[in-house]
């Protein structure tokens, strides 16, 4: 199983020729080192603050069937799902906790029925002033 944080290593390269060089250390990789990546979904934007990152992944592929995806792979990893939700605009929203407690965001939304799904993940960094 591929987790998002071993590709992002992969994803932003090295520096080199242009491309975009993330840290080991980083907040992204932190924040979101245990996060599964669907199979195939191409990783976007990349970004955190001093407490979160996020990452926006480009999936071919149906809303419904994505999300149903992300929660098997997250129950099957001891997550607790704390809230599944639809908006309005069809968005779906997984708010789960990592075993150690930490928050997982996954918003799941898509345009049109023949667009790409997006999928926004957002987690929060390890505490490590915890002993």
């Amino acid at each position: 199983m591929v987790v998002l944080g071993g590709a992002l290593v992969s994803a932003c390269g090295d520096g080199r020729d242009g491309d975009a060089a993330v840290p080991r250390d980083s907040i992204a990789l932190g924040a979101l080192v245990d996060v599964p990546l669907y199979p195939g979904a191409a990783i976007g934007d990349i970004g955190g603050s001093g407490e979160t990152a996020q990452a926006t992944l480009t999936i071919a592929g149906p809303r419904d069937s994505v999300a149903a995806w992300y929660r098997r792979q997250l129950l099957g990893r001891g997550w607790t799902m704390v809230n599944d939700a639809r908006a309005p605009d069809g968005t779906i929203t997984l708010h789960a906790t990592r075993p150690d407690g930490r928050p997982l965001w996954v918003m799941v939304g898509q345009d049109a029925p023949t667009a790409p799904t997006t999928v926004t993940v957002v987690g929060a960094v390890p505490d490590s002033t915890r002993s």
